[in-house]
């Protein structure tokens, strides 16, 4: 009987070792921009809050001519159901400052 000889299967060490390279350099970019994720998210949190203060404020010129004296007098008055917690620190009281 004659034996036949099958075709080695699988990768040589060259082949493994390219693919843990760019393996490697795809990880080396995305670490960086993933470890700025949180802060960018947190930032955007604060914007929109921003937005939403603003846009109450606004309204309350709108309906009563004249701005609010403070944030409380927001939340008083209704147009503000709750004063946003700041989300770097998660406070609420001295979160936002009244200039």
């Amino acid at each position: 009987m004659k034996s036949r000889k099958r075709p080695e299967s699988g990768f040589t060490l060259i082949e493994l070792i390219i693919v843990i390279a760019i393996i490697g350099i795809l990880a080396a970019i995305a670490v960086p921009q993933m470890q700025n994720a949180p802060i960018k998210a947190r930032e955007a949190v604060i914007r929109a809050d921003l937005y939403q203060m603003r846009s109450c404020i606004d309204q309350h010129l709108a309906d009563k001519g004249v701005y609010p004296e403070s944030i409380q007098a927001l939340i008083d008055s209704g147009y503000l159901r709750f004063l946003p917690a700041d989300p770097f620190t998660g406070l609420t009281e001295g979160a936002w400052r009244e200039l």
